[in-house]
């Protein structure tokens, strides 16, 4: 086998067993319960907050084009109620309402990526 194909066969079985750990991560935490779309969100939550801004509820409605805004608010309260989201008041203008995610949200992706790098970074011999 030359050396192209091993490597291909390695980054397949890579991409399988990180699918594997995402999906057992899921799961195992609330991630499970969402859809598509709410993993969407959820993802652009986790950008922002990783950025250092957490997002307004205007602006994640405004700039969304994944589904209408009566779609998302219902979405945005599922997520609430699955203790993935927080609605916190914007510290600078009380009016205004960001989304956080919450520590059982920030839990879930570390463990996924912890299990991710270990996958990544020491492949079964």
């Amino acid at each position: 086998m030359d050396i192209a194909n091993q490597m291909s066969i390695e980054v397949n079985d890579i991409i399988l067993r990180i699918k594997h750990i995402i999906a057992t991560v899921e799961g195992e935490t609330a991630l499970g319960r969402c859809d598509r779309v709410e993993r969407e969100m959820l993802d652009y939550l986790l950008d922002r907050q990783i950025s250092g801004s957490a997002a307004l509820v205007t602006e994640l409605i405004a700039e969304s084009k994944i589904a209408s805004p009566a779609s998302l608010h219902r979405r945005i309260a599922h997520l609430i109620d699955l203790e993935l989201v927080a609605i916190e008041r914007d510290p600078v203008d009380h009016r205004r309402k960001r989304l956080v995610l919450t520590k059982a949200a920030i839990k879930a992706y570390n463990k996924m990526s912890d299990q991710v790098n270990q996958t990544v970074l020491v492949p079964d011999c």
